[in-house]
């Protein structure tokens, strides 16, 4: 229970604000906002750091998303989109965080006023699994 609290707390403050009102950028859903991270997260292979972001997401030309830092020192990222589906809930965007032992990790950043979630990829622990029952990885047990 006090995990499920604190990873709550923790993706609450981390993804304080993503976009009230990002703008439909063309007909072929691709999307633009902005957003804040307040602590360092991994998002697929990368560490990307707190601070203020921009994103756009064209899937159908490339199929990424990019970010880019606002605030010092400037950065930007490209991030290949795993899977997209369709959202049609309301509610606000937001980053979906899968806590693991080695820090936060992006899972989905959910559009539902453009009407869909991207999905990036989180690293599975089977070491953890493993240690925890017992059983190698590869062993055969």
């Amino acid at each position: 229970m006090n995990s499920i609290r604190r990873l709550s707390y923790a993706a609450l403050l981390a993804f304080s604000a993503l976009s009230g009102a990002p703008t439909l950028a063309s007909a072929q859903g691709s999307a633009r906002g902005q957003f804040a991270i307040s602590h360092e997260v991994h998002w697929a292979n990368a560490l990307v750091p707190a601070g203020e972001y921009q994103f756009a997401y064209n899937p159908g030309t490339t199929g990424l998303l990019i970010l880019t830092k606002l605030d010092r020192p400037h950065t930007g990222f490209m991030f290949l989109v795993h899977d997209v589906d369709e959202y049609q809930l309301m509610g606000i965007n937001q980053l979906v965080m899968k806590q693991t032992n080695h820090g936060s990790y992006v899972q989905d950043m959910q559009l539902p006023r453009l009407g869909m979630v991207l999905h990036f990829p989180v690293p599975t622990e089977p070491a953890q699994v493993a240690e925890r029952t017992g059983v190698k990885p590869g062993s055969g047990q």
